[in-house]
């Protein structure tokens, strides 16, 4: 859970009794009317938290090779463009920091093919870290769909050819 705010007294929120209030960063809505954007749209978080000093290595997931359609599958459906910009940006961002940092990938077939992976290759060229991972079956899955992992002999091909364009490696 990411804690966006928290406010230590609310006469309102909780009828009849005293209470303290937690606002979470992030949702999957876009009401109009909604009166915490900057809970919802927390924008170049990541370019503040650097530019302040408050990190000193950032990990980023690349759910999928960024291209929009591709990307939205791979999360779910809820992307927007503004989302969508915000992660690009990010990724340029850590490209040309002077803040140590990786990227990675979760394997999973139904959503990446290996020249998914390789797209996102080149498009992080000369990361200074790209670790792939391999989906892991738990039985617990948000979209109710049954996954599948890598064979190791397509991670090892993966990672071959990665190899030509960035520093990847297989988390096992």
């Amino acid at each position: 859970m990411r804690i966006g705010g928290f406010q230590k007294l609310s006469l309102l929120d909780y009828p009849g009794k005293l209470s303290a209030i937690i606002f979470t960063l992030g949702c999957n809505f876009r009401c109009p009317f909604c009166y915490v954007p900057h809970l919802v749209l927390h924008n170049r978080m990541l370019r503040q938290l650097i530019s302040d000093g408050l990190v000193d290595y950032v990990e980023m997931d690349l759910k999928a090779p960024l291209e929009f359609n591709k990307y939205n599958r791979a999360v779910g459906g809820v992307l927007t463009e503004e989302i969508f910009k915000n992660i690009r940006e990010s990724v340029k961002m850590l490209l040309t920091s002077s803040i140590d940092y990786e990227f990675r990938t979760t394997l999973v077939k139904e959503l990446h093919t290996k020249e998914d992976i390789l797209e996102i290759c080149r498009s992080i060229k000369g990361a200074r870290r790209y670790y792939l991972q391999n989906f892991r079956r738990t039985g617990l899955y948000v979209g109710g769909k049954e996954l599948t992992p890598f064979k190791e002999k397509e991670i090892k091909e993966i990672l071959e050819a990665g190899r030509r364009f960035v520093n990847i490696t297989y988390r096992g």
